[in-house]
């Protein structure tokens, strides 16, 4: 991928976490298992302001960007 993500939200057993940036307007994140070192990106809709990854690593609510000017 040519995307360079600033931000990590990591599960809370810290064996997956999301990366994602809101210093640019990037539609994608990425999922990264820690345990085999391997990422899984995904397009999104819209750019990503936030984003929060509950304890067990299983569910993520992500916040977008409303206007072009969120950061």
């Amino acid at each position: 991928s040519d995307s360079a993500y600033g931000a990590v939200a990591f599960a809370g057993d810290g064996t997956r976490a999301i990366l994602y940036t809101n210093a640019v307007l990037l539609d994608s994140m990425a999922i990264w298992d820690t345990e085999t070192d391997t990422f899984d990106e995904r397009s999104l809709i819209k750019p990503v302001q936030s984003i929060g990854l509950s304890p067990a690593g299983d569910n993520a609510i992500i916040f977008r960007c409303r206007r072009v000017d969120c950061n």
